[in-house]
């Protein structure tokens, strides 16, 4: 028998999945936390870092700019919005916001939640190996800090341009 058609010398994981490469991964299906809370620069920064450690740096780069982009189309939402767009003010009353919490948030997390599908296998590889995950209580904190902040910023910054125009 020919050994290139022997199916025992043919491998059989993906070349991505040699989980001896990783460093310490978060749980995905927990970075879903911090997106929630933090917007999507806190949950594309924290994917970013799962995928850099899984030495995906290709698919690092995507999420760390996909982050910013999202978070610079809705932080201009959210500014367009406050400004006055969408009727957002009636009368003299301050817009509801509220909604708009929502908006961000449920985006962050049903993208966050597609990237962690993505991760799972990668992941469950890595953990069967005996690899306990990494802490996410501290970065996931600063994450959140940090992504509130810049988000905010991106919103005001995009506030005071609409605010200029009128």
């Amino acid at each position: 028998m020919n050994a290139r058609d022997d199916d025992l010398l043919q491998p059989t994981l993906a070349a991505d999945l040699d989980v001896r490469a990783y460093g310490r991964l978060f749980r995905p299906q927990s970075v879903l936390w911090p997106s929630f809370f933090g917007g999507p620069l806190a949950g594309a920064t924290l994917f970013g870092i799962n995928y850099a450690r899984m030495g995906r740096r290709d698919l690092a780069l995507r999420c760390w700019i996909g982050g910013v982009l999202l978070a610079l189309v809705l932080a201009t939402a959210v500014a367009w919005y406050l400004s006055g767009g969408w009727g957002a003010t009636v009368g003299s009353q301050r817009p509801e916001t509220r909604w708009m919490r929502y908006v961000v948030s449920g985006t962050s997390v049903a993208i966050g939640w597609f990237i962690a599908k993505n991760q799972a296998p990668r992941y469950t590889a890595w953990e069967g190996a005996g690899n306990a995950p990494a802490n996410l209580w501290l970065p996931g904190i600063l994450a959140v800090i940090a992504g509130a902040i810049l988000f905010i910023g991106a919103t005001f910054g995009a506030l005071s341009t609409f605010r200029a125009y009128d």
